[in-house]
């Protein structure tokens, strides 16, 4: 069974901060870059559609990475506290 904490940090919102953005737009950039050759170098069919499909996974996964290991607080970088119902609108 998964604890708590792991739960919490797994479903918990994160507002985007500045550090972070680039970063997104970064992976996203080079994502596309990688799914416009794919597209053009790739026959159409199944082997395509999941290629791109597990591309746009990684994005997802690799945003996921900069957004909870950026705003862990204690454990990620230091005093960036995890967004909360009362602060994430700020």
């Amino acid at each position: 069974m998964m604890d708590k904490r792991d739960l919490e940090m797994r479903f918990r919102y994160r507002k985007p901060i500045p550090e972070t953005i680039g970063k997104f737009e970064m992976l996203r950039a080079k994502a596309l870059e990688f799914a416009l050759m794919v597209n053009e170098l790739c026959p159409e069919g199944r082997s395509k559609s999941l290629a791109l499909t597990k591309l746009e996974e990684a994005v997802m996964w690799a945003n996921a990475s900069v957004a909870r290991d950026s705003q862990q607080g204690t454990s990620g970088a230091v005093g960036i506290p995890f967004a909360t119902k009362e602060n994430k609108n700020d």
